[in-house]
């Protein structure tokens, strides 16, 4: 779901409108995260007072907000997935390069100096195939990725 309002349907182009429907704001509780477009100077300052994260994403000129604390690796906890591998693009995926057990930064993004490697888009597939020859789902435990070492066959 999503708020478009009257002044945004220009700059909401990236919604998916087949799988989302455009809602009155106040039907939107309980609000987990909020995206705006082209915010300007004054509602940067007064989000300053607010106990929200705001993640700035320069390259559409857009903000999303959301109350401390919630954020992709708190999501992954929460579906009791402890350890996992990391790919991204931008300034929200901060928080999964920092906690993943490998991470990988998609383009040249500022956000690249938190992943341990930086690869372009065309890699990714070959990227995935290779990790996955090095780390594997542990039996029995589908929250834990572990290393495996293919030499001795052995988590």
């Amino acid at each position: 779901m999503y708020y478009g309002g009257k002044y945004l349907e220009k700059d909401i182009r990236n919604i998916d409108k087949i799988n989302s429907t455009n809602i009155p704001l106040e039907q939107l509780l309980p609000v987990c995260k909020l995206v705006l477009f082209q915010p300007n100077e004054e509602v940067l300052k007064v989000l300053e007072s607010f106990p929200v994260t705001v993640t700035h994403y320069k390259t559409e000129h857009a903000i999303d907000i959301s109350p401390l604390g919630i954020n992709k690796v708190r999501g992954l906890h929460m579906l009791n997935i402890q350890q996992f591998i990391a790919f991204g693009n931008d300034s929200n995926d901060q928080c999964l390069f920092e906690h993943a057990i490998y991470s990988v930064c998609v383009g040249n993004n500022n956000v690249k100096h938190y992943a341990k490697e930086n690869i372009e888009r065309a890699d990714v597939a070959g990227k995935i195939r290779a990790l996955m020859g090095k780390y594997r789902v542990g039996e029995g435990d589908t929250s834990k990725l572990v290393k495996y070492n293919k030499a001795f066959n052995k988590i």
